[in-house]
């Protein structure tokens, strides 16, 4: 427990928690099952930055230091599996939730239960996000790593042609060292977010914090190509 970043994914930048956004406060936990099954869990609260309309009367009329705006509450829930079925190859899903307004929902404190079915048994309210990560170890020295972000999956509607919920980020690279010199990494990596994706029909529920993207660093709609030799 504490206030700090977390990085979940292979690559440089990530598609699902990522330290670019300003750190806010979390409790959770990091269990390793074994050398192939590692599961980790967090919950955290994040700043909404909307305003608390009912409560905003109480915080204005400060002439001296002006007004004071509270915002309404904010929270996120995030686990993570990880699997290394081989040597050389690891695999993980992460399943996260966003939701507000309310207080802190004992649903999403249940570590181990999957939190799409949990949003729509307490009425299909909040923004739910999947992330399927990899990474493959050609060599010792060469590693293939990717990643698929899937936001607000409808399975009756994927294959929708007028009202479809494909909406998708994705990632590739590749990490390759002492290609040159003993202690050179050569680092190549292609982001790409959908425009639809880290937004809700419910301002509350984006995936924001302090305005800032909780995953990719630029949001929706964004593409990337990243290339660093040192």
């Amino acid at each position: 427990f504490g206030k700090f970043n977390t990085h979940w994914g292979y690559g440089e930048s990530s598609l699902s928690i990522s330290n670019k956004s300003p750190s806010f406060p979390k409790f959770g936990f990091n269990f390793n099952l074994n050398d192939r099954i590692n599961f980790e869990y967090f919950h955290g609260a994040l700043k909404s930055n909307v305003i608390d309309t009912l409560k905003q009367e109480y915080y204005t009329q400060d002439i001296i230091n002006g007004d004071r705006f509270p915002n309404l509450n904010k929270y996120i829930a995030a686990h993570r599996l990880e699997l290394k079925p081989y040597e050389n190859l690891y695999l993980s899903f992460n399943e996260i939730v966003i939701y507000g307004v309310r207080n802190l929902d004992i649903y999403y404190c249940l570590p181990f239960i999957p939190f799409w079915s949990i949003q729509h048994y307490i009425g299909d309210l909040d923004n739910i996000l999947m992330v399927f990560d990899f990474k493959y170890e050609i060599t010792k020295d060469k590693k293939l790593y990717g990643s698929l972000l899937i936001d607000e999956w409808m399975p009756s509607k994927t294959f929708s042609k007028n009202n479809n919920r494909n909406w998708f980020g994705y990632q590739i690279g590749l990490n390759f060292s002492k290609i040159l010199l003993k202690n050179d990494t050569f680092i190549t990596e292609y982001n790409w977010t959908d425009h639809r994706i880290y937004r809700h029909r419910y301002e509350i529920n984006d995936f924001y914090n302090h305005n800032y993207p909780i995953g990719f660093w630029g949001g929706p709609h964004s593409e990337e190509l990243f290339l660093n030799y040192f």
